[in-house]
């Protein structure tokens, strides 16, 4: 691995629409939505792309998070925070 150049990019390297991640939100944390503590907009401008992370995964003998799980511990994290 001397000199080589990892891609980490979670979701198999797939970009995700912001639309998917608030929905995500929106099922995970039901409470926190409809208490105002999140507010998941879904008209926000994303632009995808996608990334071979193939030899970065078995480099790393590790596979990189999907989107709801990423979103899911990261917004966990947050909502953790406010408490």
């Amino acid at each position: 691995m001397d000199g080589d150049c990892l891609l980490v990019a979670g979701n198999g390297g797939n970009g995700t629409p912001w639309s998917d991640v608030a929905d995500i939100i929106r099922k995970t944390f039901p409470k926190e939505v409809e208490s105002g503590v999140l507010n998941p907009v879904t008209d926000q401008e994303d632009y995808l792309t996608k990334f071979d992370v193939t030899s970065s995964e078995r480099a790393l003998g590790y596979r990189f998070a999907g989107a709801e799980e990423m979103v899911r511990s990261l917004v966990g994290q947050y909502v953790a925070l406010q408490s």
